[in-house]
Parts: C-alpha cells; structure tokens; sequence
C-alpha cells in the first residue's frame, strides 16, 4: 500500500517533469534537472525500514512455526515470490527514479527528426539549471509576467528564459545536504503548468488531464490511510488490546499508525502543494477582476 502511494507521487513527478523539459527545450532552453542520489532520499529510507519491518514480522512467524513441527518451506517460497521479490524490483525502481534526465529522449532521437532545425537549435541553446528555475517560478508571478506577451505555456517558457540571467545572479549556491526531499522539490513546473490563466488548447488540456490524475491519487491515498487507520485503533486497540485485553497488539498499532503518517506526509509534499498553488492562482486571479482599475 505504501510503494502504491509513493508510485503515484512519481507519476505525478515525472509527468511535470517530462512536460516542462520538452516545452523549455522548444522554446530554446536546455533544463538541466538536479542530480540526487536515491540513498539520500528519505522516501527510500522509510520504505527500507518497512521492508526490515516486515521481513522481521515472516522471520517470527517461521521460527514459531518451526517450534511447532511445521515445514516452512512452502511459506519461505511464498514470502520470496509474492513480497521479496516485487519489493526489491520496486525499490531498484525508486532508486532510479530520481535521476529523470535518463527517461529523456536522447540527443539522436531529437536530431534525427529534424537535423537542421535541431541544429540551429543547439547554437542558441540556453542552459538552465534547475535550481535556478525553480527559485524563480517560485519567487515571482512567472505566468503572469508572460500574459503580457500572450496567454499561453509558451509565452512563459520564453519568460522564464528570457528572466534566468537574471534570476541566476541572485540565486546563492545550495548546500549539499545528506537528506534530499526530491520529490517535494521537483513538483515546481506544476506551479505554472496548472495556472488557470492560460487559456491555450495545449495547457488546458494537460490541466484537465493532471486534475483527473490528482483526483484519483487523491482517492487512493485516503483510502490507504483510512485502512491502516482503521486498523490501528478499532481492531488493534480498541477490539484487540482494550475488549480481548491482547496488549501485545498496541505494538502492532503503533507501526500501522506510523505507516498512516507516511501516507499523510505524502499526500503533504504531492497532492498539498500542487492544489495550494491553483488556490493561490484562483485567489490572485480573483483580486485582480475585483481590484479598482486606475487610469
């Protein structure tokens, strides 16, 4: 339940990802995402603590089977089959999902489509370094100084182009910390890809579409956190440890409660920033049609 949850929230990632490089990439920007080790990232560390959790609750059940006399072989396969293995598969792919540049189309396949176009392209390329772009999206009203020139995600692409030397210069280098939230810090381009300013085919209907997906993540989410919930305090605590007097139990609750506040904190650093920002959007947009116009 738990990689199901963080699995969304990288779909979530990628899909800001891909579209806001292919998009800076036509309008003559090269982004060049932050490279973050997986180790470093705290969704992994958790998710290793799960899986040791987990590992240590068949290795109790195989020694107490043991202790009966009961063969374990045909559980020990079970356990390989149906969770070791579909969890390391998942966590190689969550270690290497934090290095999206590899997902890209490489530079023959953009070549190949249109050499001369491509070439012409790559002379006036401007590198744009991640960081940089996203303190300025967050920084400043990126969309709407790019509404001046026309209502669309191109116009802002170009903005943020034509505004990075500038952002670059008051940017101060990042320090390398050991923890690395990555996917907290890579849901940025949702910030201009959603703005319910932009009125072009392209952008509405990518919001159309990313709204659906929030919705359903939405959905997911809480219902994995009602189910570890429920279990926790009706079953756990309150049917098993309060009425049967199983205190042992309260053991097991506090890990499902645990396993609930993971969910909370990624439905808080996916689905929170992404609807704060349209709500943001809304309220500005709201002010400005309300606001006195002055001569």
């Amino acid at each position: 339940l738990l990689a199901g949850c963080v699995t969304l929230g990288i779909a979530m990632r990628v899909m800001v990802q891909q579209r806001v490089y292919y998009g800076l990439l036509k309008a003559g920007g090269l982004l060049d995402f932050k490279n973050v080790e997986g180790w470093r990232d705290p969704l992994l560390l958790v998710l290793v603590f799960s899986m040791l959790h987990a590992i240590a609750h068949f290795t109790l059940k195989l020694h107490a089977l043991v202790l009966l006399g009961v063969a374990v072989h045909e559980e020990l396969q079970q356990v390989a089959i149906n969770f070791i293995a579909p969890y390391v598969v998942f966590m190689a792919f969550l270690y290497g999902s934090n290095d999206i540049e590899k997902m890209l189309v490489p530079l023959n396949k953009f070549v190949e489509e249109d050499p001369e176009h491509a070439r012409k392209a790559l002379a006036s390329m401007v590198h744009l370094d991640e960081d940089v772009v996203r303190t300025d999206v967050l920084s400043r009203d990126v969309v709407g100084d790019a509404l001046e020139d026309a209502p669309s995600i191109e116009a802002v692409y170009r903005e943020v182009i034509r505004g990075y030397p500038e952002a670059k210069a008051g940017v101060p280098p990042e320090d390398d910390a050991f923890i690395q939230f990555h996917l907290q810090e890579s849901l940025w381009p949702a910030r201009m890809l959603l703005d319910a300013r932009l009125s072009d085919e392209k952008t509405s209907s990518f919001r159309l579409m990313f709204h659906i997906f929030l919705a359903f993540c939405l959905l997911v989410q809480v219902t994995v956190f009602c189910l570890f919930f429920q279990q926790a305090v009706l079953k756990d605590l309150y049917h098993d440890a309060y009425l049967q007097g199983h205190t042992v139990d309260v053991l097991g609750a506090i890990v499902l409660l645990a396993h609930a506040a993971f969910v909370v904190w990624i439905m808080h650093v996916t689905l929170w920033p992404v609807m704060a920002s349209a709500a943001e959007v809304q309220v500005n947009k709201m002010k400005a049609a309300t606001s006195p116009k002055t001569s």
